[in-house]
């Protein structure tokens, strides 16, 4: 399963610091955390995974919806209730509450994996249906605001001839706005087989 997968993911890392790092006694959060997102098609939908901020869109009927919810301490904030105000003003709202790279300390001090909880979502595709996996930086600095962003996502995934195409004209919108940030993304295509 892609939990699973992530777990493994997770392990990988941690023992790479354990290996590279064997007296870091800081902070295990401190380590490292990425985010993730990743699909693949079992039983006929196509089955999501995500820890961070990387997301999922669905382009469908020329409506662009974010499948994925960010898991940092801003919208966290926003599921336990507070305004969208408040969690605007979360000095570390961008920081990642669920990633790979996960440790914590066992009974004797050293490094182990922490357990994942990463989000599942499965998606019944229809034909013509265009799926992107993205990291944050490709919404964050494609435009300067959140609905202008989906409008030129949408817009660039349906007008594209390919998904490499789209893939890449994302990319390169993004670097036009800035690119602050990292900039990676998948454009899937559902075809009517």
């Amino acid at each position: 399963t892609l939990a699973a997968r992530l777990a493994i993911a997770n392990d990988a890392i941690v023992s790479r610091v354990n290996a590279t790092t064997p007296a870091y006694d800081g902070d295990p959060s401190g380590i490292m955390g990425a985010a993730v997102v990743a699909a693949e098609w079992r039983s006929g939908a196509l089955s999501f995974a995500w820890l961070g901020d990387a997301r999922a869109y669905l382009l469908r009927d020329g409506e662009l919806v974010q499948l994925t919810i960010d898991h940092d301490a801003a919208t966290d904030a926003l599921r336990c209730g507070r305004s969208p105000r408040e969690a605007r003003e979360i000095s570390t709202g961008g920081r990642l509450t669920r990633a790979v790279g996960a440790a914590e300390r066992d009974g004797s001090g050293c490094l182990v994996t922490a357990k994942l909880s990463p989000e599942m979502l499965d998606v019944k595709l229809l034909p013509g249906d265009r799926v992107l996996l993205t990291t944050d930086g490709i919404p964050d600095w494609i435009s300067g605001d959140e609905r202008t962003s989906a409008a030129k996502i949408a817009t660039i995934l349906a007008e594209s001839a390919t998904p490499d195409a789209a893939a890449r004209r994302l990319v390169d919108a993004a670097n036009d706005g800035g690119g602050g940030d990292n900039l990676s993304c998948v454009v899937l295509l559902a075809t009517g087989a």
